[in-house]
């Protein structure tokens, strides 16, 4: 912080300033200035970019129907309210000894019951050659909840609290992370528990390091995903003037400067009469920009560029028709009018779609899936025999290789996606009726301690 050290230079002194002298400021700095802005715009970037990863399909529609750039950043981010990409430096380990038999549908609850936790939960399937075990972490303090939920919903099963330490070396990390957050993994009853396809390739002897397939999940507050569905309902938000920079730059000069005063004219735009002079060029169906969808959220706009407005989708094409009729010179404007008009109407219309299938995700996650091991081999085959039989029509698996020395969850969380819990619980769930492992402990084999006072003869 030496700029706060130059700003505060001097003051504290012993020395006072004379009463008729003026204390003399500090001089500013135009590079020191400049660096601070571009930090500051950098900074919003990065936080705005985080906000998008878990909904980078969402964002992707919207930017394409330019509604994000009208919509205020801080504001959005507020109302989103961005998941935490890293763990909590301090954790509760928590070992589980899964029941006999569990059922799907009491994970899901076991799941739902734990979204009180607005932080990252990582379950972890751990293999060893002597052992394989599920292990809970949760930021400190979440313990508690999480062991009195697992035995609400599974009874017979039990949790260790365990201090960690992790004394591995580099470890090969891959990421998989749903490619679609709006798209649907398949979550099925044929392909839901894959641990039958999974275990036997756990069991294999030839693993001989231990590996770990850990699914990180975070719960994404009701709010946020509605406020995503209003964004996706906006039937018309308005096309700006830029998005048809191609058809202006190929008119001549002085019907470019008509046309553009015409639309640009804040007089025209703003002015509440019954006919006004875009009117006279265009006809008297001219309709303004629709407002907000739902008003409650009409801060969320920003204030639109007056040298960039927007124009309702009625607008332009009377603007279109106009030109094919009177001015055929101006062609080539229409003919991006109207090809921007076409990709409004299909944009829209599977914006729709993209609604319809968020709002099934509710109660909706972000996840991603982790496999740490240094068998390149091993890996590949949980992806080809496991993951790939989770994959469905128009949603597959993205993969992200890195290699670290830190511990597992000072690892910073670069990707994730959307999924339901439906979809959650098929990927973190204890072995359901049938899959079993003789390397796994469960509760109906677990051996415990003879108590202190057993005497063996």
């Amino acid at each position: 912080m030496s700029w706060l050290k130059r700003l505060f230079k001097g003051q504290g002194d012993s020395k006072r300033a004379p009463q008729n002298q003026t204390p003399s400021q500090p001089q500013s700095d135009p590079a020191f200035e400049e660096y601070k802005a571009q930090l500051i715009e950098l900074n919003r970037q990065a936080a705005f970019e985080r906000l998008t990863v878990p909904y980078r399909s969402i964002f992707a529609l919207l930017d394409e129907r330019y509604i994000v750039e009208a919509l205020n950043q801080d504001k959005l981010e507020q109302l989103l309210a961005t998941p935490d990409m890293e763990f909590d430096k301090d954790t509760d380990y928590m070992r589980i000894v899964p029941p006999p038999e569990a059922t799907l549908a009491d994970m899901e609850r076991f799941w739902n019951s734990l979204r009180a936790i607005q932080k990252p939960i990582a379950f972890d399937l751990v293999s060893n050659p002597e052992e394989m075990y599920f292990r809970l972490v949760c930021p400190e303090g979440g313990g508690a909840l999480i062991e009195q939920q697992l035995l609400i919903h599974f009874p017979t099963a039990t949790c260790i609290v365990e201090d960690h330490e992790w004394s591995e070396p580099d470890t090969l990390c891959i990421t998989f992370i749903p490619e679609d957050g709006t798209q649907f993994l398949d979550s099925s009853s044929v392909a839901r528990d894959m641990y039958a396809q999974l275990f036997p390739l756990l069991d294999d002897p030839d693993i001989s390091e231990e590996l770990t397939i850990q699914v990180i999940c975070h719960p994404i507050p009701d709010k946020a995903i509605t406020i995503l569905c209003d964004l996706l309902d906006w039937k018309e938000p308005g096309i700006p003037i830029r998005a048809m920079r191609q058809g202006w730059e190929a008119l001549r000069p002085w019907i470019f400067e008509l046309y553009w005063n015409i639309l640009t004219d804040q007089s025209l735009q703003s002015r509440n009469l019954d006919r006004v002079d875009i009117e006279r060029w265009f006809g008297p169906r001219h309709e303004r920009l629709p407002k907000w969808p739902r008003h409650i959220f009409g801060d969320l706009l920003t204030e639109q560029d007056n040298k960039y407005p927007y124009l309702s989708h009625s607008t332009l094409a009377i603007m279109a028709n106009h030109i094919y009729e009177k001015d055929k010179s101006s062609s080539p404007l229409a003919d991006n009018i109207a090809s921007e008009l076409e990709k409004a109407a299909r944009l829209a219309k599977q914006s729709v779609e993209m609604k319809n299938r968020l709002e099934k995700k509710q109660p909706a996650w972000v996840t991603c899936i982790n496999v740490f091991s240094n068998q390149q081999r091993v890996i590949d085959q949980i992806h080809q025999r496991y993951l790939q039989r989770f994959e469905a029509a128009g949603q597959r698996w993205q993969k992200e290789v890195d290699k670290f020395e830190r511990d597992r969850t000072e690892r910073p969380i670069n990707n994730w996606n959307l999924v339901s819990t439906e979809e959650l619980a098929s990927l973190a769930h204890f072995p359901t009726k049938g899959v079993s492992s003789p390397r796994l402990e469960t509760a109906d084999r677990k051996t415990s301690l003879p108590p202190e006072n057993f005497i063996i003869d």
